[in-house]
């Protein structure tokens, strides 16, 4: 990996530092206009609102007089003189360098008939000087607009507005004209700043990937606008401590015609990463509605998924289809043609189905997924209704049977032929084991997909890391088991990316730790991505636990960081401690697969309990199998069942004197299979190195006293609700407090103080 430690002599060539207010002279013909705060909101030509989200006070801020927005409002508006309309535009504005990040402006722009009011708010195409770099100097950014239509369309009857993402904008004056501010002037605004000496405001440690993900345009008629948009963003993130930068790659935007592959939409991408200097994450999609060329929309060999419950397709493209295979397989071999050798990508992502790109079936959508080709028929559900789903599923079955003799003494039924039988709907349609083996068929079907994917991507692009995107939850309609998803993703020397933290501590870790585990024991790397926005506090929790579960890489969204000054703040004061770690990790969770699979309990309400007794690792059916419990002192279970008979065998033969499994006892919790037998864990009970805690059926008692036994044995654990704690093979320690008071802890003998949201080293 490269690391950003100098800026490129484009980045100091291009962007503003401290500097002085300077004089941007305009040409002598054509028509200026200009505005000073000090002329109160409404100038001799200029007026300024005040009102909603444009509320706006004058204020002197270091002697110098100024409009500064106020309280919630995120805007300052602009009225420009009515008949004022230029074929193009240019402003000049004067602002107070407050935190990083881009100052933007957006503008009323020239619009047909019937546009919506969006079209009335669009970004200048081209900004100098308007990156934000926390100098507190007052600064000029020179805007210039492309196609003004200046008709007070936006709010408040006004023409453009200026904006800093959360963070207030100070304006001292404001110049509009239609002609261009000469050469000399503009070089010396471009050139005011000397970026080479200022170094990242955040280092993240050696070989973590901190790349930060935004600005996807599909429309290859704004390619050079995508190029200009992103030749601003991509030195703030440089700023900001990433690595890379992740942008969508998607399939309509490389072959919009049959068999002509073009690549210049991504080529201006490219040149923008290569340019200043930042590494590029590609991600790229085949198969979501939005990802398809419209030739291929509209053709027959369009093959949707169809799901069992309305028997209705949905444009996201079904892993069945007979020819879908063969278009990964040319999309990913056209791809690395054009890219693999260019020496700007820090690692590939794929996209390989879903309704945005991860690894399960569709579940959601019809948001800005459908602003290609439309609504389409979507929502969670079992999406293997088809007929080549429908008969891989009778070979399946046959495989696993043999006979129907025995199909039908497993499933309590009674098909009249192989080619009757269909996927079961839900858990509540036929037998346990019916539906169990639809769900382990359906996971199969997507993992060899993935394994399609990783091993075409690996076989054309060796030497790059390639993670797998995976996302939700695991209920058996995602078709997705992170296990196995990780174990397949180590079989190629691939990571795995999942998508789906938010702002919670304990939830993340809880819904991350799965892939964490996994990956680990397979012997791979991970990276975690959020599934929306972002709080300040959500950027200490996902910090604390991307390092403490050893990932490699950590994805934000630009707005999770520049969207506000606390996140800012936090992302500067905490980002150090994201290391690549080694986890100290003595306890495993002993993941209840078939009790998700069956829904006989919310399982993640369970393990976000579990992180505020200690730190811990998943060990599912699939690693249980495999080998896993033998990295572990201890084992705790948090449910009664149903599990297969050889998954307890499995347990079994971990268990003697040196090793525990907690396990909870009281109605409701006997170890059972899935065909109801008892007897397979009857003896756990009086089993050396078993112990019993009496637990409610919500496990409500379980977690104290698991806390305080834990905490005999040298696990930590802080005895705080809210402060976590974790190990590494170091011998480091590292404390979070997610409280919004200082909490005092106990570690290692010492008594430590944390303060409130926040992370600590412990020595």
């Amino acid at each position: 990996m490269v690391s950003l430690r100098r800026a490129p002599r484009w980045l100091t060539a291009a962007l503003l530092g401290c500097v002085c207010l300077i004089g941007v002279a305009q040409a002598e013909t054509g028509k200026t206009f200009e505005w000073k705060a000090g002329e109160g909101l409404k100038g001799a030509a200029i007026r300024v609102a005040n009102e909603g989200d444009g509320t706006v006070e004058v204020a002197d801020i270091a002697g110098v007089a100024a409009v500064r927005n106020t309280g919630k409002s995120s805007y300052v508006y602009v009225d420009l003189p009515a008949g004022f309309d230029p074929a193009k535009a240019y402003v000049i504005v004067e602002f107070l360098d407050e935190g990083f990040g881009s100052l933007n402006l957006e503008y009323d722009s020239q619009q047909p008939a019937g546009a919506p009011l969006s079209a009335s708010y669009r970004p200048a195409e081209v900004a100098h000087g308007a990156m934000r770099l926390e100098t507190g100097a007052w600064r000029r950014a020179v805007f210039e607009l492309a196609r003004p239509g200046f008709k007070n369309r936006q709010n408040y009857g006004c023409d453009l507005r200026l904006s800093a993402g959360g963070f207030r904008v100070a304006i001292a004056s404001l110049r509009v004209s239609d002609t261009p501010p000469n050469a000399e002037d503009l070089r010396a605004v471009i050139a005011a700043g000397d970026l080479g000496t200022r170094p990242p405001i955040v280092t993240v440690g050696p070989g973590v990937e901190s790349t930060i993900g935004g600005c996807d345009i599909y429309d290859v008629s704004q390619t050079e606008n995508w190029k200009e948009k992103l030749l601003q963003d991509l030195p703030t993130q440089h700023l900001v401590g990433a690595t890379s930068h992740e942008t969508y790659v998607v399939w309509r935007c490389c072959e919009a015609q049959r068999d002509k592959w073009e690549f210049s939409h991504y080529d201006a991408c490219v040149a923008a990463h290569e340019k200043t200097g930042l590494k590029w994450v590609p991600f790229v999609i085949l198969g979501p509605s939005y990802t398809l060329p419209d030739w291929y929309f509209k053709s027959d060999e369009r093959y949707g998924y169809k799901c069992l419950e309305h028997s209705q397709e949905c444009d996201i493209q079904s892993l069945w289809a007979p020819r879908l295979a063969a278009r990964v397989e040319e999309y990913l071999t056209q791809f690395s043609k054009r890219y693999k050798d260019r020496g700007v990508i820090e690692s590939v992502l794929l996209g390989i189905t879903g309704n945005y790109g991860e690894a399960i079936y569709p579940a959601s959508g019809n948001d800005w997924t459908a602003d290609i080709h439309g609504k389409y028929h979507t929502h969670a559900g079992m999406w293997c209704g088809d007929a080549y789903a429908v008969a891989d599923f009778q070979k399946w079955l046959k495989s696993k049977y043999g006979t129907l003799e025995k199909l039908n003494a497993a499933w309590g039924a009674q098909p009249q032929a192989w080619d009757s039988i269909q996927p079961v709907k839900n858990e509540k349609e036929a037998s346990a084991r019916a539906w169990l083996d639809t769900v382990d068929w359906y996971r199969e079907a997507m993992n060899g997909w993935i394994g399609l994917w990783l091993r075409v991507a690996t076989r054309e692009m060796p030497g790059l890391p390639v993670y797998l995107c995976t996302g939700g939850h695991a209920p058996p309609e995602h078709g997705s088991e992170f296990g196995a998803q990780s174990k397949i993703a180590a079989k190629y020397h691939c990571g795995v990316r999942i998508t789906n933290e938010g702002s919670d501590f304990a939830a993340n870790s809880a819904i991350t730790r799965w892939v964490s585990s996994a990956c680990r024991f397979y012997g791979t790397y991970f990276g975690f991505e959020p599934a929306s926005g972002v709080d300040d506090k959500g950027i200490v929790a996902r910090i604390f636990n991307a390092t403490s579960s050893g990932a490699k890489q950590l994805h934000h969204y630009s707005d999770n960081i520049l969207g506000s000054p606390k996140n800012l703040g936090n992302w500067r004061k905490y980002g150090h401690f994201m290391k690549l770690r080694q986890p100290k990790i003595d306890v495993a969770v002993w993941y209840p697969n078939r009790m998700v699979d069956l829904r006989k309990g919310d399982v993640w309400r369970l393990l976000r309990e579990m992180r505020e007794v200690c730190d811990y690792d998943f060990a599912d059916d699939r690693m249980i199998r495999d080998g896993a419990l033998e990295r572990y002192r201890i084992v705790v279970c948090i449910s009664g069942g149903p599990y297969e008979a050889d998954v307890l065998q499995g347990v079994q033969r971990w268990l003697r004197d040196d090793r525990t499994l907690f396990r909870p006892a009281g109605e409701g919790f006997d170890i059972v299979t899935v065909e109801g037998d008892k007897q397979l864990a009857a003896g756990w009970k009086d089993a050396k190195g078993v112990q019993s805690i009496p637990a409610d059926a919500k496990l409500d008692g379980y977690w104290p006293v698991l806390r305080q036994k834990l905490g005999e044995m040298g696990i930590g654990v802080t005895g705080v609700r809210g402060v976590y704690a974790a190990t590494f093979q170091d011998g480091s320690a590292l404390l979070l407090n997610m409280t919004s008071t200082s909490q005092s802890v106990t570690v290692r003998a010492k008594r430590v103080a944390v303060p409130p949201v926040s992370i600590i080293e412990v020595p």
